[in-house]
């Protein structure tokens, strides 16, 4: 059966894809102003009244053309029908899959349009079998799991013999995309060397499949404890736990992430010797060692304390993997996540320029007023940056992330222990050490009198306008004038008991040395 055959045979029997479908016509014109027409094989309509398309495929060329095609017919039904996305559906057909699946898959995660693979086995002159065919997982590229896992020694032979064979271990269990750091670690009082883990993040069903053929009772474990955690959660704990009973020896051994990555390493304490990259980090030709340290340092949406991005001019896939990724470090910073969200959607819909946004939320009020008295340092006060141009327009904008005070008396020292850590600062270790402290932060900065709000800014050649708390409709940004609250460092100054009491607090129980600074 050739291809006009089945296309014939298929607009007679439509109910084999769904019952209620019914033809408008086959080979339907589609006259196109700026170019050459089309025609699209069979054009039917559903029971929602929406059109359905429907192209068949057999012949190789056809089958690498196929989606180039359905772009335009796209386009052609825009501009001639005036139908809107929502009311086209697509289904592509064919009887084989082997070169479709890829650009198929591709296809259905870059599109709008509600698409349908269907496989289809051909009997002589007739269709024996329909059968949905269903596009590959999403693929989300190059994307390291935030769970890492590092080893020290005391000798840089006896550290790249054991990392040679952690490689080969863990390339045996089945993961093969990962990186390995190798350091030369200084601290104050010690040295020595390690190597660092990190892989990349895969799909759910590769980890679990990893941690089951390694250990039954360990995967059960596992999947027990994940049950009530979100998506993205699970997932890290799952990968993390692929991992285990490697058993290479070491001297010493830590768990690894983001936060602990940057710090050590931009404060020179972790110095970089090589990184060995494997599987997908080792083919990627462009990929540079500085990709990969911010990769592991968490600017790309890895890490729960920051975030940095840019998109270019025209960059739409750019802008698209910003509004996807930069909420992790925002988990329960209400005020700020929706803020965000705003901004990058106004932007998207009413600007074409470049665009940049930063983000340091640690979401520990506490340890954040405890570093900026101690070192006078602002960068230890959370804020956000988001800058937005625009080729057409000369107007700058920008909006920052801010902490004010909210005019409301704060409570003392004494009453916040006793309120959120039983009036023991181990309460403090204990909420710290189970990140705990994430979920009492804006409990916390409400007791001490304080919040998060949102500056807007709009630099005009030599004039700058700004207001308060954005309020977005259509292309317009409605704000407050001003703010009754103080700026965060004028609330230091003007409750200088309190924040003595907070730093002698610290320096009692928490000891934290220069070394230990986030």
């Amino acid at each position: 059966m050739n291809e006009d055959n089945l296309r014939d045979f298929l607009a007679e029997n439509l109910h084999l894809f769904e019952d209620g479908l019914e033809l408008l016509k086959k080979e339907r014109h589609l006259p196109n102003e700026v170019g050459a027409s089309g025609f699209l094989d069979i054009l039917a309509k559903d029971r929602s009244g929406n059109f359905v398309v429907i192209e068949v495929k057999i012949a190789k060329y056809a089958e690498r053309e196929a989606f180039t095609e359905l772009l335009k017919y796209m386009g052609l039904m825009k501009r001639h029908l005036g139908a809107k996305e929502s009311e086209i559906r697509l289904f592509i057909v064919s009887p084989d899959w082997r070169e479709l699946t890829v650009p198929f898959s591709e296809f259905v995660n870059a599109v709008s349009y509600n698409v349908t693979g269907f496989r289809v086995t051909i009997d002589a002159d007739s269709v024996s079998e329909v059968s949905v065919q269903l596009p590959l997982p999403l693929s989300i590229g190059r994307s390291i799991i935030p769970r890492h896992w590092l080893q020290f020694y005391n000798e840089a032979g006896t550290r790249d013999q054991k990392s040679k064979l952690y490689a080969e271990r863990i390339s045996k269990r089945g993961i093969n995309n990962f990186v390995i750091v190798h350091f030369e670690v200084k601290y104050e009082y010690t040295a020595g060397y390690c190597f660092y883990f990190a892989q990349q993040r895969e799909s759910r069903e590769f980890h679990e499949n990893i941690l089951r053929e390694a250990s039954a009772e360990r995967y059960d474990e596992i999947m027990t404890f994940v049950e009530d955690l979100d998506e993205d959660d699970a997932l890290n704990e799952i990968a993390d736990a692929s991992t285990d009973m490697i058993n290479v020896s070491a001297d010493e051994l830590e768990i690894g992430h983001p936060e602990k990555f940057k710090g050590w390493y931009q404060r020179g304490n972790w110095i970089i010797e090589k990184i060995f990259r494997f599987g997908t980090f080792s083919r990627d030709e462009r990929l540079t060692d500085e990709m990969i340290i911010n990769e592991l340092c968490g600017y790309t949406g890895q890490s729960h304390t920051w975030y940095s991005a840019a998109a270019r001019y025209g960059d739409k896939s750019k802008r698209a993997e910003i509004q996807s990724s930069y909420t992790n470090c925002l988990y329960h910073n209400d005020e700020w996540r929706r803020d965000l969200r705003d901004i990058l959607e106004w932007e998207t819909r009413n600007r074409s320029g470049a665009l940049a946004i930063s983000v340091f939320n640690p979401e520990n009020i506490i340890e954040s007023i405890y570093l900026y008295n101690r070192t006078g340092d602002p960068s230890y006060i959370p804020k956000f940056t988001v800058v937005s141009d625009d080729q057409d327009d000369t107007r700058l904008h920008v909006f920052r992330g801010l902490i004010v005070s909210t005019g409301k008396a704060p409570a003392s020292w004494t009453e916040i222990v006793l309120k959120h850590f039983d009036g023991d600062m181990s309460g403090y270790h204990f909420a710290t050490h189970l990140h705990g402290i994430y979920e009492i932060n804006d409990q916390i900065m409400r007791d001490l009198g304080l919040r998060y709000v949102t500056m807007h800014q709009i630099f005009d050649r030599d004039e700058i306008t700004e207001g308060f708390e954005p309020i977005f409709r259509g292309s317009s940004i409605r704000t407050k004038e001003s703010l009754s609250g103080v700026p965060f460092d004028i609330w230091i100054e003007q409750h200088s008991g309190l924040v003595t009491a907070i730093a002698s607090s610290f320096e009692t129980h928490v000891h934290y040395s220069k070394e230990m600074e986030p």
